[in-house]
């Protein structure tokens, strides 16, 4: 995950300096500035950045960045009265699951966009983006009884990477000179891929170790075409 998160700096930084310095080169007179927030399917939002000119601008969106880290128990009691002859006649079982959890999200796009006036406060965009998404989550479950000391631990981690193209189909409606409404269609060709782990630990609560079981597993795939997540409401403030 670490190795990930460095990516991530690295190629936003290398991609906003190397993007500002063609920015610099347009006429100064027509240099144009954007930010602002993004909504997708109402539910999702992120923050967008563009620099450039009036005819052409770089653009950075950055979509669902999270993280976190959370606990919790739970606990079963169960009270056996069903028989004399029964095992657990007369007694308590009383189990304890502990559970801790982290994550980490984050989806960027980098690219490219090129707009053509329709009307006075109308005009059509065009453009291109690349972006990566990663998510990462890692959970383990503790188990004890209060009548023995065997412990049980299982540990599940999921990482999912996810690469993407996507051309940008869309328009800006001037509410103000400096307020921008925006509506884009983003048809998409995504490449992605999933990594599974999860182990299971028998112990006697005291550092031996009964059993270990671990499961591995992996998959990828492909995607092309318009779902929905592939509309995009805007919202920028231009200076």
């Amino acid at each position: 995950m670490k190795k990930s998160i460095l990516t991530l700096l690295a190629l936003i930084t290398l991609t906003v300096s190397n993007a500002q310095e063609i920015a610099d080169t347009t006429n100064p007179k027509t240099k144009l500035r954007e930010v602002g927030l993004t909504f997708t399917n109402l539910d999702s939002y992120g923050i967008t950045y563009r620099f450039g000119n009036s005819k052409a601008l770089w653009r950075f969106n950055a979509m669902g960045i999270s993280g976190g880290n959370s606990t919790g128990e739970d606990s079963t009691k169960t009270i056996y009265k069903k028989s004399v002859d029964d095992l657990y006649y007369g007694t308590d079982r009383h189990i304890t699951n502990d559970r801790k959890n982290e994550n980490f999200n984050f989806n960027i796009r980098i690219g490219r966009e090129y707009r053509f006036p329709i009307k006075e406060k109308l005009t059509f965009r065009l453009g291109a983006d690349i972006g990566y998404g990663y998510g990462y989550n890692f959970n383990t479950y503790t188990s004890s009884e209060a009548n023995s000391t065997n412990i049980g631990i299982d540990e599940i981690e999921k990482e999912n990477f996810d690469y993407a193209i996507n051309l940008v189909l869309g328009i800006n409606y001037n509410i103000t000179n400096s307020i921008l409404f925006g509506f884009e269609v983003l048809p998409n060709f995504n490449y992605s891929k999933n990594y599974n782990y999860s182990k299971n630990t028998q112990t006697d609560g005291t550092g031996t170790i009964y059993s270990t079981t671990t499961t591995e597993g992996n998959s990828d795939g492909f995607y092309f075409g318009i779902r929905n997540t592939s509309a995009m409401l805007s919202l920028v403030f231009q200076f």
